[in-house]
């Protein structure tokens, strides 16, 4: 099975404002793993959008790799939150941090107070929390083993 990956990008109007869909499946290897993101067309801050989540979906987005970041993007016009967020830079799933896609000179530091990460395109930066974005929630991943 060769890399690859595929998507369909709809909007659907849910619970009076736009919601855009996009579903993914990306490749690698012997296993493929599924995601579904929501772009939610609301503004939020970065904890009320992580609640909004986690009653409507499963939580604020985990970008994982390249080509989630990729697909992400690809539905963003403006800036969005993502579930990343300073507490030794975590995912709000709880899972760690393993790839980044930071926007040039945003990356955080040491003295970074902004606790909440924020993606424009493609790109991240770090912003205050209580900053107001549509945000990404994401439904669950699947990991598809091909047939042997």
């Amino acid at each position: 099975m060769a890399g690859s990956c595929s998507f369909v990008h709809l909007s659907i109007p849910i619970q009076d404002h736009l919601t855009s869909l996009l579903y993914f499946t990306a490749t690698a290897g012997a296993e493929s793993t599924s995601s579904i993101f929501f772009l939610i067309n609301d503004l939020k801050n970065w904890t009320e959008a992580q609640s909004y989540c986690r009653i409507h979906y499963t939580d604020l987005a985990s970008v994982r790799n390249q080509a989630e970041n990729d697909q992400m993007s690809m539905m963003l016009t403006q800036g969005a939150w993502i579930g990343l967020y300073r507490n030794s830079w975590k995912w709000s799933d709880g899972s760690s941090l393993s790839f980044s896609y930071w926007y040039p000179g945003h990356a955080p530091t040491a003295t970074t107070t902004d606790s909440c990460v924020a993606a424009f395109y493609s790109k991240w930066t770090n912003r205050d929390c209580t900053f107001h974005y549509y945000f990404l929630c994401f439904v669950g991943d699947c990991v598809v083993q091909p047939e042997r």
